[in-house]
């Protein structure tokens, strides 16, 4: 993963997704989707990691 500041002091993180061996396409089909919830759980991850060391 890596991360870049914006001129406005936010983030834009770029990342890469490897899904694990599925029995199904639906990752697939769905993949803007599943690349966006994806990233939004990456991101919480990182706020509540941030949060917890700013306490």
């Amino acid at each position: 993963m890596m991360g870049e500041e914006t001129e406005k002091g936010g983030m834009n993180l770029h990342f890469t997704l490897r899904p694990a061996q599925w029995k199904n396409n639906n990752h697939l089909t769905n993949e803007k989707e599943f690349h966006q919830i994806a990233g939004d759980i990456l991101v919480s991850c990182l706020e509540k990691g941030l949060k917890e060391d700013n306490e």
